[in-house]
């Protein structure tokens, strides 16, 4: 880092400069790029003591990108929601910004079909834009519902849907593996964005979540958005089982519909040290009636 950047830094965040210098040998190994871009966010006013060291690290992440106008749209994007009252009053405003870092730092990124760099700076994009989309979206929410669901499992549901591209299926012949990849992305967020869907109620939200991130075809993906914009004003349980019924993949709901209805119980016993198990249901037909209510419901 040059000395007039970081006096520069030193100006811009003169309230308090503790940071900073107990910061100096971290700062000192930014190079030209991730200075400049370390320089800007500190203009942009989005980095604070609290918030430093992870604009460090998302200033080095971005530099790592080769394309000037992907970078530059990344950190304009970056700016954007980190200057949104809405995203930097969430109490988990620190969790985003780690979530920023991992998705710049994507190691899912080698599911995708890349040959050149160029591509893989692509690819890395879409799937931070994805995320920063739905960040944006919070602006069209109502304002009473905005924390109304904890933004660290959206997060970690978009995650887990990441770490399983490559189970991704579709009934498309014509689609690559690339664009099948982008598409479960897209429809995902467009999904957790969507405005009546995202202020549902957080039984119906979080159930939700649980079923989409690990929909795996595409196309059932997309249909799913449908059914549960239809069902949303349903009963929880009604809700829940509808949308359930609709999935061709096991979920949590499934696992939770079919334990309910067995009765299954688990229960840890410190006097016998160890977890005891107990079940309503112990008859195997019985079983098997309440097992093929939830996995084949239309039969």
């Amino acid at each position: 880092m040059k000395k007039e950047t970081l006096y520069e830094i030193y100006s811009l965040l003169k309230e308090d400069t503790t940071k900073i210098t107990d910061s100096l040998y971290k700062l000192m190994l930014l190079n030209s790029g991730s200075e400049e871009i370390f320089l800007k966010l500190c203009k942009n006013n989005v980095v604070n003591n609290e918030t430093f060291d992870y604009f460090i690290d998302i200033s080095e992440c971005l530099d790592d990108i080769g394309d000037k106008i992907i970078k530059d749209d990344l950190t304009n994007l970056i700016i954007d929601i980190s200057t949104d009252d809405y995203i930097i009053n969430n109490n988990d405003y620190n969790y985003i910004l780690e979530s920023i870092i991992f998705l710049l730092d994507f190691e899912y990124i080698k599911e995708f079909e890349i040959y050149e760099d160029y591509e893989m700076d692509y690819y890395k994009s879409i799937v931070l834009s994805e995320f920063i989309r739905f960040l944006q979206s919070m602006k069209k929410i109502d304002l009473n519902k905005v924390y109304d669901h904890d933004i660290t499992e959206i997060i970690d549901a978009y995650r887990m849907m990441l770490g399983g591209l490559y189970n991704t299926t579709t009934s498309n012949p014509e689609l690559s593996q690339n664009q099948m990849y982008l598409d479960r992305i897209r429809y995902f967020i467009d999904i957790i964005s969507d405005k009546d869907i995202y202020e549902m109620n957080d039984d119906k939200f979080i159930s939700m979540l649980n079923v989409i991130k690990i929909t795996e075809n595409i196309e059932e993906l997309r249909y799913l958005k449908n059914i549960i914009k239809i069902k949303k004003n349903n009963e929880t349980l009604d809700f829940i089982e509808s949308i359930d019924n609709k999935s061709s993949d096991v979920n949590e709901l499934t696992i939770a519909r079919i334990t309910d209805e067995i009765g299954l119980k688990r229960k840890y016993d410190s006097k016998i040290n160890e977890t005891v198990i107990t079940r309503t249901i112990n008859d195997s037909n019985e079983e098997l009636d309440i097992v093929k209510k939830v996995l084949k419901p239309l039969d």
